[in-house]
């Protein structure tokens, strides 16, 4: 099926719509933007890109969506892990540019990997001042 007709049968009705303040957004894989279009929708696009985070919340995680897996889900996605520094999105600009994704979506996917480097930095930050704290405590305790 053409991207344009599988695009008709799921924008109003999916089971990954959020409706909230008159804005709809979907939260399906593949979605940049979490906005409800077709341009960032990993569902009706042969070719998507999903940027997030993996499961420890450590690294970045790219997918990209191949179009000759349909007929084996699971192996439809292919996920690759970006390190985190200063490059992470040259080399998100640079998996972008070489995949066959939509070159409108690239924008938003830079914009995902660039707060999910901020989120990461944060919660580093975080566990490194209770750290701090903790041990501040600890050698602060009289001791018996």
């Amino acid at each position: 099926m053409s991207n344009a007709l599988i695009w008709q049968i799921i924008r109003k009705n999916n089971a990954y719509l959020v409706k909230r303040d008159h804005v709809i957004f979907s939260k399906e894989r593949g979605n940049v933007a979490n906005l409800n279009r077709q341009r960032f929708s990993g569902l009706a696009n042969h070719h998507a890109v999903d940027i997030h985070l993996n499961k420890n919340g450590t690294k970045i995680e790219a997918s990209l969506k191949k179009n000759f897996w349909w007929k084996h889900p699971a192996k439809l996605w292919k996920t690759t892990n970006i390190k985190r520094n200063k490059s992470t999105l040259k080399k998100v600009r640079h998996l972008l540019k070489h995949s066959r994704v939509n070159n409108r979506v690239s924008p938003a996917a830079q914009l995902r990997a660039y707060s999910l480097i901020r989120q990461i930095a944060r919660t580093e930050s975080l566990k490194k001042r209770k750290a701090n704290k903790a041990a501040k405590t600890a050698q602060a305790a009289p001791k018996k």
